[in-house]
């Protein structure tokens, strides 16, 4: 059945009851279309799309409210609000009713851009908007601004932004995170404080730019890596400030063309030290070390001992070790000299050596000398000069001659030594000239340096120099000894003020030559 009206006007108090199919013009519309007024005297007309709509308003509080509220009749429900929309303000979700837990989906499928202007949450308990699957944005045109609203109280905490992008459309557009300019004080900026597990800043390839003063009270950097400055020679560089002004004053920089260039430390643009290719340090000031002490290994300047070298070529100024003896080269001409020498000398009175009980071999340093200890494996240069003087006490003084006292420390060392021996005494006084008779002895055999005599006094001087070479393993002290003919108490017999014994460690106890001719 067809319903028709025509010319009938309906009371306001009266119903209209409408069975069966209702036409306009002999027109049933589109399933799902509305009746749009198209003016007066005009018929309306069937339609899926308004033209500067107006909505009357639902649920308003008054007749002279001016905003429309739409609501879902459902519990869970959904309402779908799309198209058409140009101006105004859409407000979605912050009506009368008040339910937690709501989702709203703001959408286009239409081509072009749609501004929308959207306040999430303005109680105290803030609001979140949740980008899903990683493919939902936040497009701010122009001068657009992410901020929060009306929290106050303990709810007055910063925006946060996470599990997302904030980007930006076209070629030059920027992203600013600001504190705004509408605050009373001074905010901050925090990224990546709470339960983040990393932070990233910028991407490869991309210059990143940070302006103004960067502060950090706990920075870690992990593997950074200071680009170069040009490509020419200036490649990384960090500049420290001074206290007193806040200027550049020192920097570290890598410097230098090549694939190895050097590390330098530069002060007011004056290189200070530079480390080459190899660990090569260069200083172009004085290099001060601290004072020494009694503490273990607290000396100002130590040389490596792990299987230590020396150059092939020795090199003008340079100071080498090579775990037997300290080398310097003082020119390339003559080449490596040996630099350290261990040295024992009488510096007043003298030590008496006393024969009274047993006329074995006893130092001429006598108690207060322990004598110089030599490791095994090296070969050493030695000077012995001794003054000595003899009194008849008694009846009688023995002969006497000289000897190393050589005492094994430790292992099993086996001790050669090539000496020449130059004597020379008289019965006057030390000062007086006397014949020198000169020897050469090897394999340490005792030589007679004052005959017995049974009057008077006697007064010799006596060196002793030459190499004495120790092989096998430990070491073995030496000290300069003695020995007399026969037991005796009837002498006094002492080595003088000056006597003294210098060894100087040449080389390995094989070593044929130092210098020049190794």
């Amino acid at each position: 059945m067809r319903s028709s009206v025509s010319g009938i006007q309906i009371p306001t108090t009266a119903r209209l009851n409408i069975d069966g199919e209702f036409t306009l013009d002999a027109a049933a519309g589109t399933s799902g279309h509305m009746l749009v007024s198209q003016g007066a005297g005009n018929t309306p007309a069937w339609s899926n799309t308004l033209t500067s709509p107006t909505i009357d308003i639902i649920n308003a509080a008054s007749s002279s409210s001016t905003t429309a509220e739409l609501f879902g009749n459902v519990t869970t429900g959904t309402v779908g609000i799309a198209d058409g929309l140009t101006t105004g303000t859409l407000n979605i979700g912050n009506g009368t009713t008040t339910t937690t837990g709501r989702t709203v989906n703001i959408n286009t499928n239409a081509s072009g851009s749609i501004t929308v202007t959207t306040n999430i949450g303005s109680s105290t308990l803030g609001g979140t908007i949740n980008l899903v699957s990683g493919l939902g944005y936040i497009n701010l045109v122009g001068e657009g601004t992410i901020k929060t609203q009306n929290k106050t109280g303990s709810n007055s905490t910063a925006l946060t932004l996470k599990s997302g992008d904030i980007t930006t459309s076209g070629t030059s557009g920027n992203v600013v995170v600001d504190v705004g300019s509408g605050v009373t004080s001074n905010g901050t900026i925090s990224i990546g404080t709470t339960a983040a597990s990393g932070l990233t800043i910028g991407r490869s390839g991309v210059t990143t730019t940070v302006n103004g003063t960067f502060v950090s009270a706990d920075a870690r950097l992990n593997n950074p890596l200071l680009t170069r400055i040009d490509s020419t020679n200036e490649g990384g560089q960090i500049n420290l400030a001074r206290a007193s002004d806040n200027s550049a004053y020192w920097y570290i920089d890598s410097f230098g063309s090549t694939s190895t260039p050097s590390l330098r430390f530069v002060e007011n643009l004056t290189p200070q030290l530079t480390i080459a290719t190899g660990g090569v340090a260069t200083f172009a000031g004085a290099v001060k070390l601290r004072s020494g002490s009694t503490a273990a290994d607290s000396a100002p300047l130590y040389f490596g001992n792990s299987s230590p070298s020396v150059l092939t070529t020795p090199v003008q100024g340079a100071k080498e070790f090579d775990n037997v003896a300290f080398y310097a080269t003082p020119n390339a001409t003559t080449g490596r000299a040996v630099d350290i020498a261990s040295y024992y000398y009488v510096s007043d009175g003298s030590y008496a050596v006393d024969h009274s009980v047993t006329a074995t071999a006893k130092s001429i340093f006598g108690s207060a000398a322990t004598g110089l200890t030599l490791i095994a494996g090296t070969t050493y240069e030695f000077e012995l000069n001794v003054y000595v003087s003899v009194s008849v006490v008694g009846t009688s003084a023995p002969a006497w001659s000289h000897s190393f006292l050589l005492t094994t420390v430790s292992g099993s060392p086996t001790t050669t030594i090539y000496q020449e021996i130059s004597t020379s005494s008289n019965t006057t006084s030390q000062a007086t000239s006397s014949t020198v008779s000169r020897l050469r002895n090897t394999n340490n055999a005792t030589v007679q340096v004052l005959a017995a005599t049974t009057t008077g006094s006697r007064h010799a001087i006596y060196n002793s120099k030459g190499i004495i070479r120790v092989t096998g393993t430990g070491s073995v002290e030496i000290s300069p000894a003695a020995t007399a003919s026969a037991t005796s108490a009837d002498y006094s017999f002492g080595a003088l003020a000056g006597s003294y014994i210098k060894i100087t460690p040449i080389g390995n106890g094989t070593v044929a030559g130092v210098g020049a001719w190794a």
